[in-house]
């Protein structure tokens, strides 16, 4: 597992002698848009090691609608893994989970665009 390979790693250091703090800027998903002048995101592709969901939200899926979702389920809890899900598809979503992957594609309805009337 992870754990086992971490601890085999680390094995003989004193970690707490070796952590530094550190301030770093955070920004919220609207102000990286809004810096970064993007104002459609028709790919979100999360992989947070088990935040996934909490991005899923902080993110405001509802409103910003992008075309494709694709986010780790791995190492969700089942409860996140399901409200993530449950999100994703009241959202008009389609789902495929990959067992092998432990990731999530979400595809939503593309919008046609009509030709104008003659």
């Amino acid at each position: 597992s992870h754990i086992d390979n971490m601890q085999k790693c680390l094995a003989g250091v004193d970690v707490a002698a070796e952590l530094k703090v550190l301030d770093v800027p955070t920004w919220t998903f609207d102000t990286l848009l809004e810096r970064s002048r993007v104002g459609r995101v028709d790919i979100l592709q999360l992989d947070a090691e088990g935040y996934d969901f909490e991005l899923l939200k902080m993110f405001d899926v509802p409103r910003r609608m992008p075309t494709i979702v694709s986010y780790e389920h791995g190492n969700l809890s089942r409860p996140d893994r399901a409200a993530a899900a449950e999100l994703l598809v009241k959202c008009g979503y389609r789902l495929a989970m990959t067992h092998g992957v432990r990731d999530t594609l979400a595809v939503g309805d593309t919008v046609a665009v009509a030709a104008p009337p003659l």
